[in-house]
């Protein structure tokens, strides 16, 4: 369930429009020229599949625990991913809609973002973010509102605020702001952002009980990635192409007292994307896929527990 509403929240940042002054798709840049009420809507699906790797416990050092307790433990942690396998593999589907509800007199844009994804038995979960996006394509969320039918998501969900949000600036994936890139053929662009990913899960973990005993720490996590420009496609839309990849990364949880601790550990993250802009700088199409190695360690009594996981996703958004 966590994992699905951290999705959703990045789909709504990640596929969010940004643009600049209002002028015609003619310059060297891509730029937004849509006049303001114009919306557009999308559907949107996400396949996420979840494979166990390798699963290993031993004993924390300095305890006795014998070799049948560890592989017990290690069975009963891989027949528990067997047996929930159905919620490993799924497939999400939602609607997005993009609208621009202002231009001021300097060019800064108003864009309103409106994202609905199911959420299986919690229902659906909407996501509306209001954003300002400067004139050099920079974008900042200056509101923010979720609602799902589960009391408990929307409580949880309710205490984000457009500073957690922007602290995730920079983890864009194959969604790369474009707006002020170059419409040359065969133009690149390389940039490497920092997502603060801390201060976001920070805000995730402060609404839960009891959050406040548990220490959280980890470092940015940073993300390169290659756009190129591609040139106008059989249907006139400006279309680009991108990869992407990400340094290794780690989050520590430390519990209070002796509960113990817990690790994620980011080994592996690389993807590939594209995306098709109208003549009116709105996005039409996208398409990413990402591919993910993660390692989760964690001490529960006197056992140490490693699990490593891979995750391939695949995520399409397309203009009605």
């Amino acid at each position: 369930m966590k994992r699905l509403v951290l999705s959703a929240l990045l789909l709504s940042s990640s596929f969010a429009v940004a643009g600049g002054a209002a002028q015609p798709v003619t310059a060297s840049t891509l730029r937004l020229s849509a006049p303001v009420g114009t919306a557009v809507n999308h559907q949107t699906t996400t396949k996420t599949r979840v494979q166990l790797g390798d699963v290993t416990v031993t004993a924390r050092p300095g305890a006795e625990v014998d070799q049948e307790t560890l592989d017990l433990t290690r069975d009963a942690i891989q027949q528990g991913f067997s047996q929930n396998m159905q919620n490993m593999t799924q497939t999400v589907t939602g609607q997005t809609t993009y609208r621009v509800t202002g231009r001021d007199a300097a060019g800064n844009v108003t864009l309103s973002t409106r994202v609905t994804q199911s959420s299986g038995a919690a229902g659906d979960i909407t996501i509306n973010l209001t954003e300002r996006v400067a004139p050099g394509g920079q974008r900042q969320v200056t509101g923010v509102k979720v609602d799902s039918a589960d009391p408990q998501v929307r409580e949880i969900l309710s205490k984000f605020t457009p500073e957690q949000l922007n602290a995730l600036n920079g983890q864009q994936g194959g969604s790369a702001n474009l707006y002020g890139m170059p419409l040359v053929q065969g133009k690149s662009r390389t940039v490497t952002n920092s997502a603060d990913v801390q201060g976001f899960l920070g805000g995730l973990l402060g609404s839960l009980p009891g959050a406040a005993s548990v220490d959280l720490k980890s470092s940015p996590l940073k993300v390169t990635e290659t756009t190129t420009y591609t040139g106008l496609n059989a249907q006139g839309l400006h279309a680009f192409a991108s990869s992407f990849s990400a340094q290794p990364w780690k989050l520590d949880f430390t519990l209070p007292g002796d509960a113990g601790n817990m690790n994620i550990t980011l080994s592996r993250m690389s993807g590939k994307a594209t995306m098709l802009y109208r003549r009116d700088g709105l996005l039409a199409n996208q398409s990413t896929t990402t591919d993910m190695q993660m390692r989760l360690s964690m001490t529960m009594e006197d056992q140490v527990i490693d699990i490593t996981m891979n995750m391939q996703q695949e995520m399409t958004l397309k203009q009605k």
